[in-house]
């Protein structure tokens, strides 16, 4: 049987780590597994629940230039493995997506 991808983007596999925090300002990190211009699959040793909103530091390791993205958490899992779906990413994140997509592929 044929499974269709129900993503709006695909998903390359990348390893990246990051640094994020949740609405109750506390801060975790994490590393992301895989990559879409519309979301990622993050895993921590943190459980954070489905509809949690998170503000996710990617890119560079000078935090200068790192990236913000704000994200909301659409499924999660008690081993810490979640999937992110961004909302509202500007043109500067978007590149930088981009850029770790081809990266990493």
């Amino acid at each position: 049987m044929d499974v269709q991808e129900r993503r709006r983007s695909p998903r390359i596999s990348v390893s990246l780590p990051i640094t994020f925090q949740t609405a109750d300002g506390s801060v975790h990190v994490g590393t992301v597994e895989n990559l879409s211009e519309t979301g990622m699959l993050l895993v921590t040793n943190t459980a954070v629940p489905q509809d949690t909103s998170v503000r996710i530091l990617f890119g560079d390791d000078d935090a200068s230039h790192a990236i913000e993205l704000q994200g909301s958490v659409v499924r999660s899992s008690p081993v810490g493995e979640f999937g992110i779906s961004f909302v509202e990413l500007s043109p500067r994140a978007l590149e930088a997506i981009r850029h770790a997509m081809l990266r990493d592929s």
